[in-house]
């Protein structure tokens, strides 16, 4: 079904149902605020909920007239598996940056034809230890919770075709038939049949927002500067799936820009003006020619991470039980194939558990410190919102000037924090060398394993 987006202004009042605070198009020439929201951003006052949080902790802050926009999504009938499945093909597009982890959160698309490989890559892994011994019901339960399973053909024949792999495997490693049938289960819950998913919402954004901004009113396209310059007097804003959203804006603009002639080179030129401030995006890091600046907690389990091999060094290497742990990771800055991605332990204080808060880690998207925030949790805020107000004053010179260096842009002229981000760009690198170092060792004991385990014919062909 076909899906569509409402892009609205943001208001000094709460959205009720007034259709005034809808617009058709944002003007092509002005300087303004996109706000693209997570999943549940489906109704208008949602985005304005959205929109409000930019408007009072950072326009008002500087003291400027700047319209703020938010989208609320239309997604008309199309499903959870269907948004997956769209996420799902643009990671198989751009992999994961480095190495997949088994265990780790993933969504794969499974065919008749490709059935075995996702077994012995997605499945096995995650109910069969590297012993060749069945796990806990319990175990695979969890780990299974992490797998989406997205049938892409006749869904009846695939579960069953994985259900024959999976009674292959504890017939074999004498396993009992009530926790067979749970194991079953755990398959079935993890399986969704493939949606078409309409992406009729990104191109009507698309026409909405940033069309205009590369052609003039008779379709044709502009010169590089005009171009350039209307493309850096927009600032976007997404949290999680508008992390996506934003991406996939960017592609749809290069391939216009393609058709309308740009040459490769002014593509490039002219997506670099486009500002776009990630809140744990949910999409693949490093991938994009516009300045996407990515919000990462490490204790986020909704979304992946920079790779999925973080979390998993995380959850070996790292204590989550203490705040003051001698080996917790510093606040980062991780650049190249991982993007530009500002990394922390945890933004915010342990619960009483001792379990970080998941659920505030992830919606994360405030430009106000907030005393339930640990310090790097207020470190990250205060980058985000001078990283946004740098971009907007910059959007509002009265001649183009090209978007600054990211950390110009984080500094804010102030050399304290010149000196944070050098701290933490030297910290990424570190990081980085480590978890390197950890999945390049892992990913061969997880080969070698997997081959023994193969070898005692725990698995059909």
């Amino acid at each position: 079904m076909k899906t569509s987006v409402d892009l609205i202004l943001r208001t000094s009042k709460q959205y009720e149902q007034d259709s005034s605070h809808k617009v058709d198009i944002i003007p092509p020439d002005e300087v303004c605020v996109i706000y693209l929201g997570g999943n549940e951003t489906n109704d208008t006052k949602a985005a304005n909920g959205n929109a409000k949080i930019v408007d009072e902790q950072v326009i008002k802050r500087m003291g400027v007239k700047v319209p703020v926009y938010a989208v609320s999504y239309n997604y008309n009938g199309n499903t959870h598996a269907g948004k997956e499945s769209e996420r799902s093909i643009l990671f198989n597009k751009h992999g994961k940056n480095m190495f997949v982890n088994p265990t780790a959160s993933q969504s794969v698309i499974v065919t008749e034809k490709n059935y075995r490989n996702i077994f012995n890559r997605q499945i096995l892994p995650r109910i069969a230890t590297k012993f060749g011994t069945m796990r806990s019901v319990p175990a695979i339960r969890d780990q299974m919770r992490k797998l989406f399973l997205i049938a892409d053909g006749n869904i009846s024949k695939i579960t069953l075709l994985l259900e024959d792999k999976i009674r292959d495997v504890a017939s074999k490693m004498e396993c009992s038939e009530p926790d067979t049938q749970e194991i079953i289960t755990c398959l079935y819950e993890s399986l969704e049949q493939k949606n078409t998913f309409s992406d009729d919402y990104i191109n009507e954004l698309f026409c909405r927002t940033i069309l205009p901004r590369i052609t003039d009113d008779k379709g044709n396209r502009l010169d590089t500067q005009t171009a350039m310059r209307r493309i850096r007097k927009i600032n976007i804003v997404a949290h999680c799936h508008g992390g996506f959203v934003a991406l996939e804006l960017e592609n749809r603009t290069a391939q216009m820009m393609r058709a309308l002639g740009y040459t490769p080179n002014e593509i490039t030129n002219i997506l670099s003006q486009l500002l776009v401030v990630a809140h744990a995006p949910a999409c693949p890091v490093g991938k994009t020619k516009s300045r996407f600046i990515s919000f990462f907690s490490a204790y986020d389990s909704i979304v992946d991470r920079p790779n999925n091999w973080v979390a998993q060094y995380m959850a070996e290497n790292i204590n989550p039980k203490t705040q003051d742990d001698p080996k917790l990771l510093p606040p980062s800055f991780l650049d190249g194939k991982n993007g530009n991605t500002f990394l922390i332990h945890n933004a915010f204080f342990m619960l009483p558990s001792h379990r970080p808060d998941t659920e505030s880690e992830h919606d994360n998207t405030a430009y106000k410190p907030d005393v339930h925030q640990t310090d790097d949790g207020q470190l990250v805020t205060k980058i985000a919102r001078n990283i946004l107000t740098a971009g907007i004053q910059n959007s509002l010179s009265s001649e183009f000037v090209p978007l600054p260096p990211t950390a110009e842009l984080v500094s804010d002229n102030d050399q304290e924090m010149r000196q944070k981000f050098a701290q933490m760009q030297s910290n990424g690198r570190q990081f980085m060398k480590d978890v390197y170092k950890y999945a390049t060792q892992t990913a061969k004991q997880v080969r070698d394993n997997k081959r023994n385990l193969l070898k005692k014919s725990y698995t059909i062909g």
